[in-house]
């Protein structure tokens, strides 16, 4: 079975493989914004489908305030959800079912 979440991404407050947050490219052609409590992965919020174009960078931004989640792609917000499962955690990058590459990654304490 296909994961729903397929492609290149970014996980936030990462505890362990089994919970964090999941900003990511979806098997669907979508963004969404996942969260795995206790490996039940649950789908917050989904983009309209979105192609990718092949050799494009693309801008990902994941924002986490409290419980307010989003997701920009190129400046654009594209997703968002409210959750509050997981406070703290760890960030990671995310590759699956795609060649993708990262380059300056940057983390940023909101105000």
């Amino acid at each position: 079975k296909r994961s729903a979440s397929r492609g290149p991404g970014v996980l936030a407050r990462v505890v362990d493989a089994n919970n964090h947050y999941r900003f990511a490219y979806t098997s669907a052609g979508a963004w969404a914004i996942t969260k795995v409590v206790g490996g039940t992965v649950t789908q917050l919020a989904t983009s309209p489908a979105t192609p990718l174009t092949i050799d494009t960078p693309y801008v990902l931004r994941a924002e986490l305030n409290g419980s307010s989640l989003k997701l920009y792609v190129n400046r654009t917000l594209v997703a968002q959800a409210t959750d509050s499962a997981l406070t703290t955690g760890r960030i990671g990058l995310r590759v699956f079912g795609s060649v993708t590459r990262f380059d300056d990654v940057v983390v940023t304490a909101l105000p």
